[in-house]
């Protein structure tokens, strides 16, 4: 069903920003979402991730009011409660994953 979603979502944008092309902060997610993509070794879940790289960063290149929120929410992110965990890398090693890279 997401992916269904997430096709029908992308089939909507009205074309596709170059990265280069992009603002600061969003060139800094597409630049995350690229490194999300390259980590995933299943070629759907690539796709399935460079679909959302392009709705996300397509909506906050040209809506500023979301861009300013998500720049916002971003900033009150405590990293050290957000990143992975010993057991959280165990887990991951199973999937299709590389979490070393």
């Amino acid at each position: 069903m997401k992916n269904f979603v997430i096709e029908a979502l992308v089939k909507c944008l009205p074309y596709k920003i170059p990265d280069e092309r992009l603002s600061e902060p969003v060139r800094e997610l597409a630049r995350v979402f690229d490194l999300v993509i390259e980590a995933e070794d299943e070629p759907e879940q690539k796709k399935l991730i460079g679909q959302l790289k392009d709705a996300i960063c397509m909506t906050l290149q040209e809506d500023d009011a979301w861009r300013f929120r998500v720049q916002w929410a971003v900033e009150k992110l405590n990293v050290k409660k957000f990143r992975l965990n010993k057991s959280d890398k165990y887990y991951f090693r199973g999937k299709s994953f590389k979490v070393d890279s």
